[in-house]
């Protein structure tokens, strides 16, 4: 792997790292103020049906054009109980049946004068509904309760919405960075494959190949090497007209069987005056 892989790597290892973690706990509270937006809407919707219907609940055909318009408004099912429980009005049908909503719990809690909210799966729709059930009170007095029922479909819709958005984003911010990466690790890797380059022509006999300077400054200011060689390689040689003179490369230093010296020392007549002058030595006999 080349050190511009290496360093794209690392950058997009930290890269989506931070995405992640930044990511994860948005998406996460996105959809908790979604869900809390969503549940404070309905229960809004309901109290503004149970105003409508608070003065005509001794008027079953005016409830029910109130109960039927609140339904086509909010998308959702709208039912209206008295104060026992009985159906009076149902914006899915004009003439509601004669049944009682008595026994849900949150028709109860709304009977008592509280609201109720929660969440359950419809095995007739076969979805998940939103509930929200406030009551309905004139003059002080609870005589009624209003219940919106809604699809979770839409919540969750809006949610998958807003997560796709932020998937969105971090992809972007990653590509961006990915590039930015890219190019970084390119300035710096570039430095070296010009002299691997620049080796690789010389290593080929290209003896004027230079390196290029580029990149950081650092990089910039680092010293050339001489184009110069050392005085004691293959390729030096003194220059023409020199008269230093070399001794034979067979002759030992100090030797004398050198030509050079054996050849002073034969011209020099003091030298010879001095040999013969010697007396010679004695030897004694035992």
């Amino acid at each position: 792997m080349t050190l511009r892989n290496q360093l794209l790597g690392a950058f997009a290892y930290v890269l989506l790292l931070i995405i992640v973690a930044l990511e994860v706990p948005l998406a996460l509270n996105l959809a908790r103020r979604i869900d809390a937006e969503v549940k404070n809407e309905a229960a809004a919707q309901a109290f503004v049906v149970a105003a409508g219907a608070s003065g005509r609940m001794g008027n079953p055909a005016e409830l029910g054009r109130v109960v039927r318009r609140s339904g086509r408004e909010l998308g959702a099912r709208v039912i209206v109980v008295g104060p026992r429980g009985g159906l009076l009005a149902d914006s899915t049908v004009a003439t509601p049946p004669n049944v009682s909503y008595a026994s849900r719990p949150e028709i109860a809690t709304a009977l008592n004068g509280n609201r109720a909210q929660g969440e359950r799966h419809s095995d007739t729709l076969g979805e998940d509904l939103l509930y929200t059930a406030v009551p309905i009170t004139n003059n002080g007095e609870v005589v009624g309760a209003t219940r919106v029922t809604q699809s979770l479909s839409a919540v969750h819709s809006r949610i998958r919405r807003g997560v796709l958005a932020l998937i969105a984003i971090g992809a972007f911010a990653l590509v961006v960075g990915l590039a930015l990466a890219w190019f970084l690790a390119s300035s710096l890797s570039r430095p070296l494959r010009n002299l691997a380059a620049t080796a690789r022509r010389f290593e080929a006999g290209d003896l004027d190949a230079r390196a290029e300077r580029a990149g950081a400054a650092e990089q910039k200011r680092s010293p050339r090497p001489s184009t110069t060689w050392p005085s004691g390689s293959a390729s030096s040689s003194p220059p023409s007209g020199s008269s230093s003179r070399t001794r034979p490369t067979s002759c030992a230093p100090r030797s004398r069987d050198c030509g050079y010296g054996s050849s002073r020392r034969a011209s020099s007549p003091g030298r010879r005056r001095r040999q013969s002058s010697r007396p010679p030595s004695r030897r004694w006999s035992g």
